[in-house]
């Protein structure tokens, strides 16, 4: 099981752009879609 830093709720464009700031910022984010 993977470690995260950062849970993102929702994959649309703004969680997607939340996902890759935290990864430019090093963080591990993981993306949840329902």
């Amino acid at each position: 099981m993977s470690d995260y830093n950062v849970l993102v709720v929702g994959g649309w464009q703004s969680g997607l752009a939340a996902a890759h700031h935290a990864l430019r910022r090093g963080l591990k984010p993981a993306i949840l879609e329902a």
